[in-house]
């Protein structure tokens, strides 16, 4: 990449988009494919550059080696560069973020939270000076401030027109349901809709997310709220998991038309949806297991806490009103949940349609998975039908024997340079949601049966909407092997108040599993395994 800032680059498998968690270590062709068609090869940029970031339309964030997603930081870190920023400028900003992670590369899961400079916030004065202890100057200091502080206006103004194209997408898929018969072009429309109206305003609307976040912890850092303020102000937003909980009660038909489409691994074809899996994912608990139905929190900023927060407005000439940053903090959050919920529907639609178009032509519906979704697209303008079937069995054999090899193969979460492929031990800073303890036995979920008894701590590989179905149960507190402090599930329990232990590590969580009692204490940061500190 010639025309990227610094020569050298480094890998992480949870940075910026998440692969590990959003697909997993070994993600199966399909969902490897879609992920990338849909986000990592060409959407994660435009939405970038829409909020005032450098232009790398051309570059695809994510790699694969032996078949394990990476992200590749190079270009990310590229990305995080204002566009209006200096060159000299940006490329010792590289530098610095590229430096920075090569000797914390514990960070690779909360990367903009301890590495680059996105977004102007209350303490960011304050933060951005540790760069003079890097070679940068007061002057190039407060270039970079001015460059932030026009991205976070840019952001402010986004939260409108980002939901009027998910708003657009729900039309369209209404519309594309009554498309006839052709699976193919079905396929290929939900693929392109759901680019266009779904996960381009939801990466907007993540960011957005991401600046609330960020602002909120300003807000802490400066002491103008308390951590008390900041989960109580986060538990007040109400997301798609507080309506599954109050609709759970419904009618089962009435229940599946609104969230028979989520599944856990969004992105796997092979795993059932709420509609085909109800009787295992919401078998009826028996009354000594029902959910508590958590009380519903208000969050109101005190009067002096307002007059701080307008007096900061006004300094730094921010032209939004209070009540304008109230409601982006609250509705972003809010809104990146919704526009995740909204644009899955596209791929459980592209799923249906897939298995359609298999048992149309002979294919066996378990080897989808097996199959890159290019394959599937390149058709849509190719009529060569006597040889599209044979091709596809005879790619779906190669993938398999491709599959197969590499899932032999154990990669680490970071690669630093070659000497990381031969030595796997990794460090991981967990990720604490909250301040309350959970002890109890553990569960890992790693298979889905009717009747488990959820009324423990629940253990979980990779998360993503689809289990949310974790919270209709009475469950003691969770703990995720990968995902960051903004990730799904921290937002998740955040919001109902649950202990939770997000992105622990391959090597902690493998031996948290193997536990049959854990304790969790947010407030300390520890995890207790059979009475020892880990």
């Amino acid at each position: 990449n010639y025309n990227l800032l610094r020569k050298e680059s480094f890998y992480s498998v949870m940075s910026d988009w998440n692969p590990a968690e959003m697909i997993g270590l070994k993600p199966k062709p399909l969902a490897l494919s879609l992920y990338k068609e849909l986000i990592t090869n060409k959407v994660w940029a435009q939405s970038r550059f829409e909020y005032g970031y450098k232009d790398l339309r051309s570059h695809q964030l994510m790699n694969t080696f032996l078949g394990t997603p990476y992200i590749d930081l190079r270009v990310d870190f590229n990305s995080w560069i204002p566009k209006d920023l200096p060159h000299n400028i940006s490329k010792k900003l590289v530098n610095y973020y590229l430096k920075i992670f090569k000797n914390n590369k514990e960070f690779h899961d909360k990367i903009e939270f301890k590495i680059i400079f996105s977004c102007y916030t209350l303490d960011t004065k304050k933060k951005i000076k540790v760069l003079l202890k890097h070679g940068f100057t007061k002057k190039e200091l407060a270039v970079i401030i001015s460059s932030l502080k026009k991205i976070t206006r840019i952001t402010f103004g986004k939260l409108s027109s980002e939901i009027n194209l998910i708003n657009k997408l729900i039309d369209r898929q209404k519309k594309i349901k009554k498309f006839g018969d052709d699976y193919i072009a079905k396929i290929y429309w939900l693929i392109e809709d759901c680019k266009k109206f779904g996960t381009l305003p939801f990466s907007g609307l993540a960011r957005c997310g991401f600046v609330s976040v960020e602002i909120l912890d300003s807000l802490l850092n400066k002491k103008i709220i308390t951590l008390r303020d900041k989960e109580n102000f986060m538990k007040s937003i109400e997301t798609i998991t507080s309506q599954i909980q109050k609709d759970y009660s419904k009618e089962k038909k009435v229940f599946l038309s609104k969230y028979g489409h989520l599944r856990p691994n969004t992105y796997e074809i092979n795993s059932l949806n709420y509609k085909d899996g109800y009787d295992i994912y919401f078998k009826k608990q028996s009354h000594k297991n029902k959910i508590i139905r958590n009380k519903k929190y208000s969050f109101k900023f005190s009067t002096n806490q307002v007059k701080k927060i307008k007096s900061f407005l006004k300094n730094e000439k921010f032209n939004f009103t209070f009540d304008q940053f109230e409601y982006f903090l609250k509705k972003s959050i809010q809104l990146r949940e919704y526009s995740k919920f909204i644009f899955t529907k596209n791929i459980d639609l592209l799923f249906n349609n897939l298995k359609l178009f298999a048992k149309k032509f002979g294919l066996k519906e378990t080897d989808l998975t097996y199959l890159k979704i290019s394959k599937i697209l390149d058709m849509n303008y190719n009529y060569t039908t006597f040889k599209n079937i044979p091709d596809l069995k005879k790619d779906i054999l190669n993938n398999k024997i491709e599959y197969d090899y590499n899932n032999l193969l154990k990669m680490p979460e970071v690669l630093l340079g070659k000497k990381d492929l031969f030595f796997n031990k990794e460090k991981s800073n967990s990720n604490f949601i909250g301040t309350s303890t959970a002890f109890g036995k553990t569960m890992y979920l790693n298979k889905f049966k009717p009747n488990i008894n959820y009324n423990r701590i629940v253990c979980i590989n990779n998360a993503d909407p689809g289990f949310d179905f974790i919270f209709t149960k009475k469950i003691s507190g969770l703990i995720t092997k990968f995902g960051g402090v903004n990730s799904h599930m921290a937002i998740r329990c955040a919001e109902l108040g649950i202990p939770a232990v997000i992105g622990v590590g391959e090597n902690l969580f493998n031996q948290i599993i193997k536990s049959p009692l854990a304790t969790i204490d947010c407030q300390r940061k520890n995890i207790i395994l059979n009475g020892k500190y880990i």
